[in-house]
């Protein structure tokens, strides 16, 4: 009996399973081989050889389709190691980018704070400067204004 929803096309089943379809003159579908199955095996003039062959055909096809599907299964796996292995090194990487952005951060506040000290120093160093410039020049103005002691008792003398 043959399927028609395979041969319509309506569902699509693996490749495996489908087998090939013809029309008759009279209109009718038909199954004939299925895919993969070679006709000189199947002809009826080798008897029971013709049946053995394409028992061990079908279980040929299936260790071969078991293979493929292993393969496939280890290309997978093997691919996804591949991909967890490089997650792993990217994030090491990032670990490793982020310790170096912190060293720079650190080493940058201590540059700013070190320097930030020193223009404070300079500023103090320059304010007792003026201040001591300041204080000789009043010290000064103040002598060059007074009198002079000694030379005002002698004139009254």
């Amino acid at each position: 009996m043959v399927d028609h929803r395979r041969c319509s096309g309506v569902l699509a089943p693996p490749p495996s399973q489908v087998t090939s379809c013809t029309v008759s003159r009279v209109g009718t579908k038909h199954s004939t081989l299925p895919l993969g199955v070679d006709v000189a095996l199947m002809s009826p003039g080798q008897g029971s050889w013709s049946s053995h062959t394409a028992r061990r055909s079908r279980h040929s096809s299936r260790s071969s389709t078991t293979a493929e599907i292993l393969n496939f299964t280890k290309g997978v796996t093997d691919n996804l190691l591949k991909v967890a292995d490089q997650l792993r090194v990217d994030a090491v990487h990032r670990d490793e980018l982020a310790k170096i952005r912190e060293q720079h951060f650190v080493h940058d506040a201590t540059h700013r704070e070190e320097a930030a000290h020193a223009r404070e120093q300079n500023l103090l160093k320059n304010a007792a400067h003026r201040d001591e410039l300041a204080y000789t020049r009043e010290q000064n103005l103040v002598q060059d204004a007074a009198p002079p002691l000694h030379s005002t008792y002698r004139a009254g003398h």
